[in-house]
């Protein structure tokens, strides 16, 4: 209790120390835009200005409801959406920092690096509803309201609710994020915060029992069909409350003076002078809690685990606070732009607090993580940019993240025939807490693995809607969850390739957006992946009735490689290697009808329609079939009052 009274301290003296000096009423001038106008940005923790992004007013990609396709192409999931995942495309966990390490309802988990801050001048509502067969309903809704120039809010709520086709299928998520920003008129001061709640609650049923009843679609009401677990529930809480704030320690570079001659306001520059940069605060304090629940601990699915502790009443809970404190100082002042900086610096302090209980007694971490970073900008045409951070104190005492990246124009920044970026990385890291330490009625472990290296290299061209290249990882004592469903800890090193190809080609009225990745592992026993991956999407856009109306059909086509896919341990809410059943190998088809009138879009979807003719042996995770062919609708609408 003494260490998190005194990060809260520290989040109170930052805000006296950054909002103590509120600086002059000059303001500054606006460009003129479209008052309809929505933009967003994102937190940026290395105190970056942030970069801002449209809002996505096309048709394009109306059907595409489900989160997990806004977070990556390739995941495997549990065939009904607002259930546990992985993504199939290798990205090493390369955070430094404590973490527990479950993370595998993240794509439905509003977070503080997923959040939108609005800029708009009239208010802005967008609201979506989505239908589909076994009563699927999906709901969410967009509200920003601005006051003034500098002050803004913003709500964010999301609802899932989704019984499946199969028995025990359900999923409940709701989500909600609240935002607030406001900054001074001469923009020395700002600061943006929000309040996150999420609440998952789902039915784990463990997979069906046969599998034969689905591949020879032997029972075509798949309700009836058994599942292994008919009492286990897993829910997953998370609430977050998060600030950042800053201030430049100098003025702008230009005052408004008065012109009597027209009067009028101009911009005039003062002389040149040495600037002192930008100083920030940030604050999050967060509370994330898991829950499993079976009220049959006997049940024969967990006999090749570990012994049960309790056979009446299964009832594991898990929480996980944490608690950050971060300072920072860059080279940054008004009007910057770190994109065209020849040299950016930035250097930051991070104080993190952290208590795990539940299944145990209480322990508690705390640690101090510097970081910094520079970016070199030369000729308009070739970026150096090399960061680092070291944790101290505690669990992971001595991890270490080094990155370095080289981005070469062929030409220059605004006028070129492409971009070369080459990545480096090394990683030294302690595993995730939880493949340390774990306890509950099924699974229980204390071990004292070494620290995991992780290097990764990687060379990228980008040109025009083409972005290819090449992904080299050498992972050293890599932590795994091997076939009893148990961390483990690989004896040798190992090597992940993976080469990818997106284009998306404009052929007349005609779109075809194609993702293609080749990956290849050196030693499966450790890590298993699809060899190939791809997603394709082709579509045909036609204006109708003097632009009042664009219609949209198309076809969205999946497909990966047959490979033994890992099994999922609902207890652990966690993915596990198996060596048993190989799926894959199947192409999953979506057809669309996306349309557009005014500031309404609505889409019709017939999902996953060569399961009317292909057979039945769409999984994507092991037991746990795809839905099969059905109908979606939904509808997305934007106000602007």
């Amino acid at each position: 209790m003494i260490l998190l009274k005194k990060s809260l301290f520290i989040s109170i003296l930052g805000i006296f120390i950054c909002g103590a000096t509120l600086a002059d009423n000059a303001d500054s001038t606006a460009l003129q835009i479209d008052s309809t106008a929505v933009f967003y940005f994102y937190n940026n923790n290395d105190s970056i200005l942030p970069t801002y992004y449209h809002i996505d007013t096309a048709l394009s990609g109306s059907q595409n409801y489900n989160p997990l396709s806004k977070s990556g192409l390739f995941y495997s999931s549990l065939g009904n959406i607002g259930l546990a995942h992985q993504n199939l495309f290798f990205n090493p966990d390369l955070n430094t920092e404590f973490d527990f390490g479950i993370n595998t309802f993240n794509g439905f988990l509003y977070s503080n690096n997923k959040t939108k801050y609005y800029k708009n001048i009239k208010p802005y509502t967008n609201l979506r509803y989505v239908m589909g067969d076994n009563k699927e309903q999906y709901f969410h809704v967009i509200h920003s309201h601005c006051f003034g120039k500098g002050l803004a809010f913003g709500v964010d709520f999301k609802f899932i609710h989704s019984p499946g086709a199969y028995e025990r299928q359900f999923a409940d998520d709701k989500n909600l994020v609240f935002t607030t920003q406001y900054k001074t008129k001469n923009l020395r001061y700002g600061i943006i915060g929000n309040y996150i709640h999420n609440k998952i609650i789902v039915n784990e049923n463990g997979g069906i029992v046969s599998d034969s009843l689905f591949e020879e679609n032997l029972e075509t009401d798949r309700s009836l069909i058994s599942v292994n677990l008919p009492n286990a529930e897993n829910m997953i809480k998370n609430s977050s409350i998060f600030f950042d704030q800053y201030f430049y320690l100098s003025k702008a570079d230009k005052v408004a003076v008065a012109d009597t001659t027209n009067d009028s306001i101009q911009l005039e520059p003062i002389k040149k002078r040495f600037k002192f940069g930008r100083l920030s605060h940030s604050f999050s304090w967060s509370r994330n809690q898991f829950i499993y629940t079976d009220s049959d601990p006997t049940n024969t699915f967990y006999q090749d685990f570990d012994s049960i502790i309790d056979s009446i009443q299964t009832f594991d809970s898990t929480y996980f606070l944490k608690v950050e404190n971060q300072i920072s100082w860059s080279n940054l002042n008004i009007n910057d732009k770190p994109q065209d900086k020849a040299v950016f610096l930035y250097f930051r302090l991070k104080h993190l607090y952290a208590e795990i209980g539940g299944y145990s007694d209480k322990k508690f971490f705390s640690q101090l993580i510097p970081s910094g970073g520079f970016s070199v900008f030369v000729l308009k045409s070739f970026r150096l940019n090399c960061d680092a951070n070291l944790v101290i104190g505690d669990y992971n005492d001595g991890n270490l993240n080094l990155h370095a990246q080289i981005q070469q124009y062929l030409g220059n920044k605004y006028k070129n025939l492409g971009l070369i970026v080459l990545d480096a990385n090394f990683s030294n890291k302690e595993a995730n807490y939880f493949y340390q330490n774990y306890y509950s009625n099924y699974f229980r472990w204390e071990n004292n693995f070494e620290k995991q290296q992780i290097v990764s290299g990687s060379a990228t061209y980008k040109y025009r809607g083409l972005q290819t290249g090449i992904k080299y990882h050498i992972l050293n004592k890599f932590v795994f969850l091997n076939s009893l469903a148990h961390p483990q800890q690989a004896d040798e090193s190992f090597s992940v390739i993976q080469a990818f190809l997106y284009k998306n080609f404009k052929l007349g009225k005609f779109n075809i957006d194609n993702h293609f990745v080749y990956q290849n592992v050196s030693n499966s026993s450790y890590l298993k992946l699809p060899e190939i991956l791809a997603n394709v999407k082709v579509q045909f856009t036609q204006n109708l009735f003097n632009n009042a109306a664009i219609i949209q059909p198309g076809i969205n086509i999946y497909y990966n490689s047959l490979y033994q896919a890992n099994s999922y341990m609902p207890a652990l809410r966690s993915f596990y290697i198996q060596g048993v059943k190989k799926i894959g190998n199947f192409i999953y088809a979506d057809i669309f009808f996306n349309l557009k009138i005014k500031r309404a879009r609505f889409f019709v979807k017939y999902q996953n329609i060569n399961g009317l003719f292909t057979g039945y042996n769409y999984y994507l995770t092991p037991h746990y079939p795809l839905q099969d062919a059905s109908f979606k609708f939904g509808l997305s609408w934007i106000f602007f009052d």
